[in-house]
């Protein structure tokens, strides 16, 4: 009964969900992409983690995970309805950059951080943080732009 009963949030104890980060990104990507989408067009089913988990054949423990941290960075939120809970974009997809969401994905987990650092240690950790920046700057793609390039490309 209880199986039954929670069988889309259910993890099996031998299998590990993880996933390269490079896929969580890609995923994560996906599955805005598809909120965002269904938002602008105003039309169609709304998305509920169980329709993007059979939708993009992707465990619901995976996408619940993704969900929740999208949820937390304010790119997503989550409304409730009488068939559950379904995802909406935060703001404007305009304004939720491609960017913005790796760094969600990425910054998903716990943060290392070496006790003692030296002053190598500290250049390199000052590159990573300025190769980032640099990143967001010159990459200002947002979700709205990634769906109306698939709406042109398919017309």
């Amino acid at each position: 009964s209880y199986v039954i009963q929670n069988i889309n949030t259910l993890k099996p104890k031998n299998r590990s969900l993880a996933l390269s980060y490079a896929s969580r990104e890609l995923l994560g990507l996906i599955i805005m992409e598809r909120i965002c989408s269904q938002f602008l067009e105003g039309k169609g089913e709304k998305w509920s983690s169980v329709r993007l988990s059979k939708t993009l054949n992707v465990h619901p423990g995976l996408v619940h995970d993704i969900l929740r941290e999208l949820s937390k960075a304010a790119l997503i939120l989550e409304i409730p309805s009488e068939q559950g809970i379904y995802y909406i974009p935060d703001r404007d997809p305009g304004s939720i950059y491609v960017t913005e969401v790796l760094n969600t994905l990425r910054s998903a987990g716990e943060k290392f951080e070496p006790v003692h650092t030296t002053l190598p240690d500290q250049r390199i950790a000052k590159f990573m943080e300025d190769m980032q920046v640099k990143i967001q700057k010159s990459m200002q793609i947002s979700l709205k732009d990634i769906v109306l390039d698939e709406k042109q490309g398919t017309s």
